[in-house]
């Protein structure tokens, strides 16, 4: 994959000084510290780790951005500009979305309006601000002291570096939220924006964090909805609407085209990796697919069914950590098990319906999709609607 469609695993952790320390900034023990601590926040693998580190004006605000997998680190790990620096997690659809950013447009003007998955952190001027969209993906994570606010990509990286200026650490422990971690076991994830670690939160989606001297504000830009009644079906208006989404779908998967060989999809069934599937199709962009599940679900046959109607390559698997016991049983990891193994694979933050599996090197040539997260993240749908109650439900 050449550089331009180079696609690493990005992440990043931003420190903004509070109380104390906004009078004269963050201790240089902050900065020393966040390199030490980055190892513990990723899963143990042999893939090049590239780190950036951006210290702003009056030492108010530390930015530190790294990659995963790429042999030469990303020219774009940090973007500098007049008045801050830039450091993102994901992708953009928009070529010229950072430059914007830096430029210093709004950061809710380009969450509305630019494409892809992705996260924002900046700093401008001494002040440190991080934005997330409205699809409740690429999370930003947040912990605050009386001296600091952390936000990052990790939920685990916030939790350390906060933990270590509470107890002056240069190896802090790590502290479990029980509320989180009982939510992983029951659920398979958090539903709501606790996650597994003690003291750190998801900030909301579509919101905007700013951190300022003494005060952090997080500011949640509604989207705009358009009652259901308002638009015709099958109108004029209606199909424009269509129009709109279904090219935004598209451009959306449009990384997935440059993938040295075909993309994969997770199929599972439901609605999500189904819309993936379709703009998939519709792009014209080669893609294999797969399904983890039993052959009795309903799921699976759906998955099935669909990839063959698109004459698209399909394989099953049984879910990770599963095996068969005989030729009639089936034997499963224990649920507790199966959490605890999340919450040290991906610190809660995904699932646990599935054992995660850690590589042993990230791939920069395999780009894999799914529909994973829309209808589970932080509550799912329900947090967009206007009422949770069970008529409204069924109504719509």
């Amino acid at each position: 994959m050449s550089a331009q469609h180079s696609l690493p695993m990005r992440g990043v952790v931003a420190i903004a000084a509070r109380g104390p320390w906004a009078r004269g900034g963050l201790p240089p023990t902050v900065e020393r510290r966040v390199p030490t601590l980055l190892p513990r926040a990723l899963p143990p693998t042999d893939v090049p780790l590239h780190v950036a580190t951006h210290v702003g004006v009056g030492r108010q605000v530390l930015l530190v951005a790294w990659a995963q997998g790429p042999p030469q680190a990303p020219a774009d790990l940090l973007t500098h500009g007049p008045r801050g620096c830039v450091a993102y997690t994901g992708y953009f659809t928009e070529a010229d979305t950072i430059s914007d950013v830096v430029q210093g447009a709004r950061l809710t003007e380009v969450t509305h309006r630019a494409g892809g998955c992705y996260s924002i952190y900046r700093e401008q001027d001494g002040i440190l601000e991080a934005a997330t969209i409205v699809s409740r993906l690429d999370s930003v994570y947040m912990s605050e002291t009386a001296r600091l606010a952390v936000f990052s990509s990790r939920a685990l990286l916030a939790h350390l570096v906060a933990q270590s200026v509470l107890y002056d650490s240069d190896t802090p422990s790590i502290r479990l939220d029980h509320l989180g971690v009982r939510e992983v076991a029951q659920n398979g994830f958090c539903v709501t924006d606790v996650t597994t670690f003690e003291g750190v939160r998801a900030v909301p989606a579509a919101a905007v964090v700013t951190v300022s001297r003494m005060r952090v504000k997080v500011s949640i830009d509604e989207v705009a909805r358009v009652p259901a009644a308002a638009v015709r079906p099958a109108t004029s208006e209606w199909n424009a609407r269509m129009d709109v989404l279904a090219d935004a779908a598209q451009r959306a998967v449009e990384p997935a085209r440059y993938a040295p060989r075909s993309a994969y999809l997770g199929l599972s069934g439901g609605r999500d990796s189904r819309v993936v599937i379709a703009a998939l199709s519709a792009a014209g962009i080669k893609v294999r697919t797969g399904t983890s599940g039993y052959l009795t679900h309903p799921d699976l046959q759906i998955a099935t069914k669909l990839a063959a109607v698109l004459g698209i390559d399909h394989n099953v698997r049984v879910p990770s950590g599963a095996r068969a016991a005989d030729d009639a049983n089936l034997v499963v990891p224990h649920p507790v098990e199966v959490a605890r193994h999340a919450v040290w694979a991906t610190e809660g933050m995904v699932s646990a319906f599935d054992t995660p599996r850690v590589a042993n090197a990230y791939n920069v040539e395999a780009i894999n999709l799914s529909g994973s997260g829309g209808e589970v993240t932080r509550g799912g749908y329900l947090v967009a609607e206007d009422s949770p109650s069970r008529d409204s439900r069924e109504s719509r």
